[in-house]
């Protein structure tokens, strides 16, 4: 899902991603991670994710739907 960070759960196998990484799918098929401070272009996704699971990062999740809560209170004030 683009633009939700998720957190990487079971390394892939040749080692680009770790257990632990927080990743974002960008929209233009690359992978962004925060740790490496970098990315996977698209067309390295394929054999990048080899045997990788990620899900959702919650407490980022958590933290954002917070933010943007506040954000609305602000903005009905």
């Amino acid at each position: 899902m683009p633009f939700i960070r998720h957190v990487v759960i079971k390394a892939s196998d040749d080692g680009t991603f770790e257990v632990g990484d927080h990743i974002v799918f960008e929209d233009d098929g690359s992978i962004s991670c925060i740790e490496a401070k970098g990315w996977i272009e698209k067309e390295d996704v394929p054999s990048a994710i080899i045997g990788m699971e990620s899900q959702p990062d919650r407490d980022w999740l958590q933290r954002r739907k917070d933010k943007l809560r506040a954000e609305v209170s602000l903005l009905e004030a």
